[in-house]
């Protein structure tokens, strides 16, 4: 859906369906319900662990945490980063992209700021880096809460995060970090965590029920624009979002699910898909502009827009076979490494 969204949101000279302007942008909203619940899922303590760690541990087991989350996300960003700056010395990608010092250093550090080339957006030089500045906040936020009192994990992220967004009304924050932390979407992350405590008490499946909020779901967001005033824009996105997910965690198909190798790579290099489909798209555009005319059809722009989903899949896939996967197991050996030369030197 972002991929789509990106495919046709700076298209110039391409044209497309005007239900389409901002179809797909609410992948973000899902994206970020899944994270939530991926975390607390996989990370949280059960009741009985959560009783039985002493502070100490309990500071360890979150700093750990932290420390994973940032190796996870950010040498591939930054990769990603300084390739982007690259091409754009090399072929000026886009007039509008701004290379201040101060721009790149808060770029690379996930720190929310104005950008430059765009002083109306609060966007890095990767613009979707913007969203990695929500999950590391989030992450933060899980990982006090872990080292605070791992047995009210939900209670404390409830806490925190309805109380930031309380606040963005009460206190109008207008510079880039007050706005982006007060933001409602940061709820998304919390409604993710209490399906993941809904799952983990009371694990009920309805299948049938869970197709049909999955399929309603995914065609809202796609027609938003097509629906009541109410129901428009991003004020509907984060509800309809945790519908989708809902709808997905019913369905539960682990053990019915055909096995689709090609599906589990997509799975596994969506980071990379991520990060480079704004540099693939770039490319795909201007080919596209200089090869075809301006042709208002259906069939031209669903052919252009498979284009975009191919590339972008590929060169992502093809990024993540070459670089991400063995940087992160390059890291990960390192990490180990250290961890041991720890443990010897304290026996």
């Amino acid at each position: 859906m972002v991929v789509a969204f990106h495919s046709l949101g700076p298209a110039h000279g391409i044209d497309s369906p005007n239900w389409t302007e901002k179809a797909g942008a609410s992948g973000i909203d899902i994206f970020f319900v899944v994270s939530g619940f991926i975390i607390f899922a996989s990370q949280a303590p059960s009741d009985g662990q959560a009783a039985g760690l002493w502070p100490k541990v309990r500071l360890q087991r979150a700093a750990a945490f932290l420390w994973r989350r940032l190796l996870r996300i950010a040498p591939l960003y930054w990769l990603a980063t300084f390739a982007l700056i690259a091409l754009h010395l090399v072929v000026h990608m886009d007039a509008s992209l701004s290379l201040d010092p101060v721009h790149i250093l808060k770029s690379l550090a996930f720190i929310p700021h104005f950008d430059p080339g765009a002083p109306a957006e609060i966007e890095p030089v990767l613009i979707p880096g913007w969203t990695l500045s929500y999950e590391l906040f989030f992450y933060s936020l899980f990982a006090l809460a872990l080292a605070a009192a791992p047995a009210r994990l939900a209670l404390l992220l409830s806490l925190c995060l309805i109380g930031l967004t309380a606040a963005g009304p009460i206190l109008h924050p207008h510079g880039a970090i007050g706005r982006s932390y007060t933001d409602p979407r940061l709820l998304e992350f919390l409604v993710g965590v209490l399906f993941g405590l809904a799952v983990r008490k009371r694990p009920a499946l309805f299948p049938a029920v869970g197709a049909i909020a999955l399929v309603i779901g995914l065609l809202a967001l796609w027609s938003t624009d097509l629906l009541p005033a109410f129901w428009r824009g991003p004020a509907a996105w984060g509800p309809l979002a945790a519908l989708v997910v809902w709808g997905a965690l019913c369905l539960d198909v682990r053990d019915r699910a055909p096995q689709l190798p090609w599906l589990r790579r997509l799975g596994d290099a969506s980071y990379s898909i991520y990060l480079t489909h704004d540099i693939t798209l770039s490319f795909v555009r201007e080919a596209w502009r200089r090869a075809i005319p301006p042709t208002p059809s259906l069939l031209v722009f669903s052919v252009f827009l498979a284009i975009c989903i191919c590339a972008s899949a590929a060169v992502g896939v093809g990024v993540y076979l070459a670089i991400e996967r063995p940087m992160m197991r390059a890291l990960h050996r390192r990490a180990a490494a250290g961890r041991g030369k720890r443990t010897i030197g304290v026996s």
